[in-house]
C-alpha cells in the first residue's frame, strides 16, 4: 500500500494536544479538584504528585498515553483509574494486555498492593483453557500477554 507524501506530511504536521500545563498544578490544587468528584475516589496507597496528575488526566482524557519512566507508578495509576471507573459505573471490568507472560506477575502484585481490584491473570499454556479463561473472566481486571490474547481470540 502506498501512502501519499502529502498524507504523511499532514499527519506529521497535525496539532497535538499539549498537557504540560498539568506539571504546574500543585498537589494541593489536584486534591481540591478531586474533592469535587461526584464519586469520591478511594486510593488504597498514597499517590505521588505526578501519579495524581496522570490519574486525573487519564480520567478526563480516555486516550491519554502516559510516557513515564520505569518505577514511576504507571501500574498504580492504571489500577486507580480502573477502580474509579468501576466506582462511577463507567466500566464493568478491564483488560490489561502486557508484552510478555512474565509481566503478568508484577501486575498482579502491584494491583494487590495498590488497589482492591480482583485480578484475573491468564497464565495457562493450553490454548483452549486460555480461550475459556479469557472469555469467562471471574475478576475485575483480566491480565493477559499479547501472544495469549491472539490465541484466545
Amino acid at each position: 500500500m502506498i501512502v501519499s507524501r502529502r498524507a504523511v506530511s499532514a499527519y506529521l504536521a497535525r496539532k497535538l494536544d499539549d498537557h504540560t500545563w498539568i506539571k504546574r498544578v500543585k498537589k494541593a490544587e489536584l486534591l481540591d479538584e478531586i474533592k469535587r468528584f461526584k464519586v469520591r475516589p478511594i486510593f488504597q496507597t498514597p499517590s505521588w504528585e505526578h501519579q495524581l496528575a496522570c490519574w486525573w488526566l487519564c480520567l478526563h482524557y480516555p486516550r491519554f498515553m502516559m510516557a513515564l519512566t520505569m518505577g514511576a507508578g504507571k501500574t498504580k495509576i492504571v489500577g486507580d483509574t480502573i477502580t474509579q471507573l468501576l466506582r462511577e459505573r463507567k466500566i464493568h471490568r478491564a483488560l490489561v494486555v502486557v508484552p510478555r507472560i512474565i509481566n503478568i506477575d508484577s501486575w498482579v502484585t502491584d494491583l494487590d498492593n495498590h488497589t482492591s481490584l480482583e485480578p484475573w491473570p491468564i497464565f495457562t499454556s493450553d490454548i483452549e483453557e486460555k480461550r475459556e479463561l479469557f472469555h469467562h473472566p471471574k475478576g475485575e481486571v483480566t491480565i493477559i500477554d499479547f501472544q495469549s490474547l491472539q490465541w484466545a481470540l
